[in-house]
């Protein structure tokens, strides 16, 4: 039988990120006190938004924690929290997105670590930046208790890139998103379009679909809907779609709302997905759900998320890409490689991964 515990969870990224680590917080969160609402969850932020919708932000077992008046949000969430913690009786502390506070002590620590980017793309941030992220990072890694693992690559990226013991790690998938979770059963079916989801910048690769599509035979070019915000890497793609006389065939939507993003899903002929580097990949879980079969490159976390249901191109092969978006237009093809995804899916269960983080959690406080 569990003990109750108090658990404390670096909530910044719940509150103020729409996206991404955001997303993956609520998902974990609302997932817990789903399965395990007799533990008591403490939310540790510098301050609240309307993100957190107000069922869980009421619910019994939660508690909201923001920090004291007149001190600096990057003092209290790096140190000045320790002292919260014991006066809460905290438990134990996640850290939910790569990161704990600084000589963390006398309260058992769980990281959770999502991918290492600043170490695989070093060039999409400052050497400021890179040093501040490495000197998070090794402090993390370092006095947790346990390194949760969003994917097998991930782990063997920190294994191989800080030489932590492979027993202090664990992987546990990210779950699907609720809005994306779905009882029906979604028929395998074709789509007036594909889609592509994520950040436009250059790891996630659009460029590889814009020159795919250059020598891409006429009667083959579906609409490519960009879901995703971008800034000077975007306006370079867009300039070269000018360029290929391709604009028509792309629509790019800065900002979707999850009901939209849904609805793109339900009804894309497939998601392309030819990014350089993932320590998830979380777009390629929510197309399989939607039975949509996924485009993209045996790189990083995606051959484990992916399983057999895609087609794996090339690395960055644009005759590759172009012969997946042909053989895609074949029944029999889609058939195929959608063959037994709700088994693959499994492995992304949100009861399952709630037991297997709260079994953690017990082992470690």
């Amino acid at each position: 039988m569990m003990d109750t515990l108090r658990i404390g969870f670096d909530a910044k990224r719940l509150f103020h990120n729409k996206e991404g680590l955001g997303m993956y917080a609520r998902t974990l969160i609302r997932d817990l006190v789903t399965y395990y609402p007799e533990h008591k969850y403490l939310l540790f932020t510098p301050s609240v938004s309307p993100l957190l919708d107000p069922e869980l932000a009421n619910h019994p077992a939660v508690q909201i924690v923001t920090k004291p008046d007149g001190k600096s949000s990057w003092w209290w969430r790096s140190k000045g929290i320790q002292s919260d913690l014991r006066r809460l009786h905290v438990d134990v502390y996640v850290g939910l997105s790569n990161e704990l506070p600084f000589r963390l002590s006398r309260v058992p620590s769980v990281v959770v670590v999502h991918d290492l980017i600043f170490k695989k793309f070093p060039q999409q941030f400052s050497l400021l930046d890179r040093w501040i992220y490495n000197l998070k990072f090794k402090n993390s890694i370092t006095i947790a208790e346990k390194v949760v693992c969003m994917s097998q690559s991930t782990r063997n990226d920190i294994i191989k890139q800080y030489g932590i013991g492979s027993a202090k790690t664990a992987v546990i998938y990210q779950p699907v998103a609720p809005p994306f979770r779905s009882e029906d059963i979604h028929p395998i079916s074709t789509g007036a379009y594909h889609l592509f989801v994520g950040t436009v910048n250059p790891r996630k690769n659009l460029n590889l679909i814009i020159e795919a599509y250059k020598v891409l035979p006429t009667q083959y070019r579906k609409k490519v809907i960009v879901a995703g915000r971008g800034d000077s890497y975007k306006e370079k793609m867009e300039l070269k779609l000018k360029k290929y006389g391709l604009k028509e065939c792309f629509e790019f939507r800065a900002y979707v709302t999850t009901d939209q993003l849904v609805e793109l899903y339900k009804n894309a002929d497939s998601l392309i997905f030819p990014s350089y580097y993932e320590g998830f990949g979380r777009p390629i879980i929510e197309a399989l759900t939607f039975r949509k079969p996924v485009v993209a490159m045996n790189i990083s976390s995606i051959p484990e998320v992916l399983g057999k249901h895609g087609i794996i191109i090339e690395y960055d092969s644009v005759k590759s890409l172009t012969a997946a978006i042909i053989a895609l237009t074949d029944k029999a093809v889609r058939s195929s490689v959608l063959e037994g995804v709700g088994e693959h899916l499994r492995a992304f269960d949100p009861a399952t991964l709630s037991h297997d983080f709260m079994t953690i959690l017990q082992d470690v406080k």
